[in-house]
């Protein structure tokens, strides 16, 4: 991704490697990694930042906490999250994406 070999990613560098990941959500999403990563300000994300924003949180996560997340958004406790339950969970009363990106959401 770097591909001014700076040792930090900028905007327009994320842009450029999420895009097949993210499609049309790209520039939101960088902006998201943006805001939690970029903790200096800089407008850029180094190595440091990097090592924070991926670091394992997997070690914080319990099996119950994980559970307890998950029932938040299965609300008919069939075991599974659809779509609809996502915006019901979010508490998104109208369409503010298409349906393939909730689909994507889950996918």
């Amino acid at each position: 991704m770097d591909k001014d070999g700076n040792g930090k990613l900028d905007r327009a560098e994320l842009i450029e490697g999420f895009r097949g990941t993210y499609g049309e959500l790209t520039e939101i999403e960088v902006d998201k990694i943006m805001r939690a990563a970029d903790l200096d300000g800089s407008g850029e994300i180094d190595f440091n930042e990097w090592k924070a924003a991926t670091s394992d949180i997997s070690k914080a996560l319990t099996e119950d906490k994980l559970r307890t997340a998950f029932q938040f958004f299965d609300k008919d406790n069939n075991g599974t999250i659809s779509p609809e339950e996502i915006k019901v969970a979010l508490g998104v009363k109208d369409e503010l994406f298409g349906e393939d990106i909730w689909k994507q959401l889950i996918k």
